[in-house]
């Protein structure tokens, strides 16, 4: 197994920080947190950890100076509890693979479609009323 590194966790959180913007990106965002928590009830460092994810907002352009030292307060704490470093590990695989780019949608209306009223078409759309 590879070592855990300041620079894979970066890695991870750069990327994870800087395109996610979808519910199920800001769901496994706040694993990292609860996972640290869990991990470390009541521990400084580990406040200390969480503070910083909760000011690192999934969406956003990430402060490189934030990433790098929240990765390394991960790793330090990861070092500390082998248990932890597991976990972590798991969450940066599930966290590296979540599909956060977005993707490509394509609406069509096919020639000879026959439309009765309105047509809307969208994709990932916020909160949207019709009507009144």
């Amino acid at each position: 197994m590879d070592p855990l590194t300041v620079s894979a966790v970066a890695t991870v959180l750069n990327r994870f920080l800087g395109e996610t913007a979808v519910e199920a990106g800001k769901s496994t965002w706040a694993g990292l947190v609860k996972l640290v928590r869990a991990a470390f009830p009541g521990h400084a460092a580990a406040e200390a950890v969480t503070e910083a994810a909760e000011r690192l907002t999934p969406g956003t352009a990430p402060d490189q100076n934030a990433v790098i030292d929240l990765s390394a307060e991960l790793v330090g704490l990861a070092k500390s509890n082998t248990g932890f470093e597991s976990a972590l590990r798991k969450w940066m695989g599930e966290a590296g693979s979540l599909a956060i780019d977005g993707g490509v949608t394509t609406n069509t209306i096919e020639k000879g479609a026959t439309i009765h009223g309105n047509v809307v078409q969208g994709r990932d759309i916020g909160p949207i009323t019709f009507g009144r």
